[in-house]
């Protein structure tokens, strides 16, 4: 009976031994594994890593500079927007403009316009306007020289000019004699954005589809003579109305804006011209008087210079 239990016992510890062994065994298991592996990131298989083979590029030649250039890296950021500008065609404008600036005077027109006088009061005035930059065509060499001319640090009397190519900001030039302007006094502190609105108005083409008629339409009813109306009609047709450019003037207490347009006697293309102004500026650009804009011929000038 006392040997039966004894070989029990031993049996029991026995079993309790082994038991003790793989729970150890298996604890250091979990432990090697916690410490030594990420469960979220497995190790990689040697058989995934065998599938790519290393490239040995030793002994190659040089590559050339030509070869270093077509195989770069694309442009990123800044450098990817210039060369998208670079290589994609803006559309240009229907018309080709120029800036000019123009240092003021304190004196708004020639003080006499006699003899040697007048020639020399022409020469003058129509050397102060000078060109800025290059031919505007489209819209990017437009905000080229836009974005670089601060018209807020103009000083009194000083202008800027945005004109058609060939065609001069005076009112002798040719194109421009026969003309006239609206006129438009802005409160400095709008001036900004309201000279900006008109540029892009001008660059638009808006402003010039709103004088742009056909004269001959004009004479109505016309003369029986064949030859004579025929005449009248072609000579209408050549001259056309146009604008011929706009133009920002610092003055004492306001900035005067003008569109100029090339026909004055245009009376339908004046007011149409008005219109499509005060219709298409920001509503808190608008003149809140009348009396804050006007037409005026270039002839009815003090300083106008009969050619």
């Amino acid at each position: 009976m006392a040997a039966s239990a004894r070989r029990i016992a031993m049996s029991r510890a026995s079993d309790a031994q082994k038991a003790d062994g793989h729970q150890s065994a298996y604890g250091q298991s979990i432990t090697e594994t916690l410490t030594t592996t990420n469960p979220l990131t497995p190790p990689p298989s040697p058989t995934m890593a065998a599938r790519f083979p290393v490239l040995s590029t030793s002994d190659l030649p040089r590559a050339s500079p030509e070869e270093q250039s077509a195989t770069a890296s694309p442009a990123r950021g800044t450098a990817m927007l210039q060369s998208i500008f670079k290589s994609v065609r803006v559309p240009e404008f229907r018309f080709k403009w120029h800036f000019w600036a123009e240092k003021g005077q304190a004196q708004s027109g020639p003080a006499s316009t006699t003899g040697s006088t007048t020639t020399s009061a022409a020469e003058d005035f129509a050397s102060r306007p000078k060109p800025l930059g290059d031919q505007i065509v489209s819209i990017k060499e437009f905000y080229q020289h836009f974005n670089n001319i601060p018209v807020e640090n103009l000083k009194l009397r000083d202008s800027i000019h945005l004109f058609h190519i060939g065609v001069k900001p005076v009112w002798e030039d040719p194109r421009n004699v026969k003309g006239g302007a609206w006129y438009f006094r802005v409160s400095k502190d709008i001036a900004g954005q309201f000279w900006h609105e008109m540029c892009l108005l001008a660059v638009g083409d808006v402003l010039q589809g709103a004088v742009e008629t056909k004269r001959a339409c004009e004479l109505s009813p016309l003369p029986t003579s064949v030859v004579l109306r025929t005449w009248l009609i072609l000579r209408a047709a050549a001259f056309n109305d146009d604008i011929c450019g706009i133009s920002y003037s610092v003055r004492w207490n306001a900035v005067q804006i003008a569109v100029w347009n090339r026909d004055a006697d245009n009376e339908a293309g004046r007011e149409k011209l008005l219109a499509i102004i005060l219709s298409k500026l920001s509503e808190e650009l608008r003149p809140k008087k009348e009396d804050n804009y006007w037409y005026k011929a270039h002839r009815e000038h003090k300083g106008f210079i009969e050619q």
